[in-house]
């Protein structure tokens, strides 16, 4: 009933206050669709290197392959029997048809059914989790997040104050990958005016560099591109915290410190002692933030992701990075700025009910009953105080 409490009622009691949903004070209704289709391709590409590994410990030369859907796996017709077992033991959730293409044996490995229905349904949970965890950073009160349909997700946020920041770190796939840029690579501008030739397991990435403008003596963030090894040596699923750091002088931007479990800090200290003096690229969603040089082997399972940060931009990246990326990519299906619909003269409306029914009621009682009223009066206020 009041719009701020009195310094005694501060003191002494609870101020906690109701929390108004989106029918009282508005806010941000989204539907986001999951990409699942995306979600079942990354996983053939990961299980495309388990049947790879499989095969060579079962002794069997094969040649591995993707396409959409399927794992191509072409071996020689008098191994097609140990690959079949192999194939049929180690990946039961994969089906297998078989052709033949001379004196070679063909099998197409693809999702059956059910595991592409319980891969699905993993997806949009894993994603409904990673999201939730995300508004939980924002400190939104009293979301709603819930599943609708198949593949999508209704997200409600009562009362926010930026809506396009909340899709920027719902909506953020937030997949970190090092990898490393070839050191005898030509200038990217040569590869793509067909100057020179690409390797396959080589790409083209999208990034930024940070430099000093020697007038302003400020640091200045420009596009530029870099040529990478397409082999990812490590991803993000290791990190088990990041936070915001601010820069160590005036000059230096924002960063994120991020740090890894038992197994990321293993990893980490290896690849970096493999690969000393060589660049390493911070991919983060396709785009390099950084590429630094290796000086020596970095233990401990901490590091840091550098790119002219404003301090809000480090302070969202940390967030993604700690709840989580994202299984598949996400799409807004429909977004709405919701009004409360239950304006101001409905809630006056109720107010008044209100006092008038609750003055009514203890009349009443107080008539009809006299002290044994007054007492019911007293146990009424107290419970609704409550």
């Amino acid at each position: 009933f009041v719009s701020s409490l009195p310094q005694f009622w501060q003191d002494y009691l609870p101020t906690r206050r109701v929390s108004l949903g989106l029918d009282l004070q508005g806010g941000t209704h989204i539907v986001l669709n999951v990409g699942v289709a995306d979600a079942l391709e990354n996983t053939l590409d990961r299980n495309a290197e388990y049947v790879r590994r499989a095969l060579e410990e079962g002794a069997t030369s094969a040649e591995v392959s993707r396409s959409p859907g399927v794992i191509r796996v072409t071996v020689a017709s008098a191994d097609a029997d140990t690959a079949v077992a192999t194939l049929q033991e180690s990946f039961p959730n994969l089906a297998v048809e078989r052709s033949e293409d001379g004196d070679k044996a063909v099998f197409d490995l693809s999702f059956t059914l059910a595991e592409k229905d319980a891969l699905s349904d993993l997806t949009v949970d894993q994603a409904l989790e990673t999201i939730r965890n995300r508004i939980d950073y924002l400190g939104v009160t009293e979301p709603v997040i819930q599943r609708e349909g198949s593949d999508g997700i209704l997200i409600q946020l009562p009362g926010i104050q930026d809506p396009e920041r909340a899709k920027e770190l719902i909506g953020r796939t937030a997949i970190l990958e090092l990898k490393l840029l070839p050191d005898n690579a030509e200038a990217p501008e040569r590869y793509l005016s067909g100057e020179a030739q690409l390797p396959d397991d080589w790409e083209i990435l999208e990034g930024v560099e940070v430099q000093v403008n020697p007038n302003t003596r400020l640091l200045e963030r420009s596009p530029m591109k870099y040529v990478v090894e397409s082999k990812t040596l490590m991803t993000g699923d290791t990190i088990v915290n990041a936070q915001p750091r601010p820069g160590q002088t005036a000059l230096d931007s924002p960063f994120v410190e991020f740090d890894l479990n038992a197994q990321g800090a293993t990893l980490f200290e290896d690849l970096t002692a493999a690969n000393v003096n060589r660049r390493m690229a911070i991919v983060l969603d396709n785009t390099v933030y950084s590429a630094p040089v290796i000086r020596d082997r970095i233990g401990g399972g901490r590091a840091v992701i550098q790119g002219d940060f404003q301090l809000q931009e480090a302070r969202d990246l940390a967030i993604v990075l700690r709840a989580g990326a994202l299984p598949a990519p996400v799409f807004i299906a429909e977004e709405r700025t919701v009004g409360p619909s239950l304006g101001q003269d409905s809630i006056d409306s109720g107010v008044l009910s209100f006092v008038v029914g609750g003055i009514l009621v203890v009349l009443f009682m107080i008539l009809y009953y006299r002290w044994a009223g007054l007492l019911a009066d007293l146990a009424v206020v107290l419970n609704v105080v409550l």
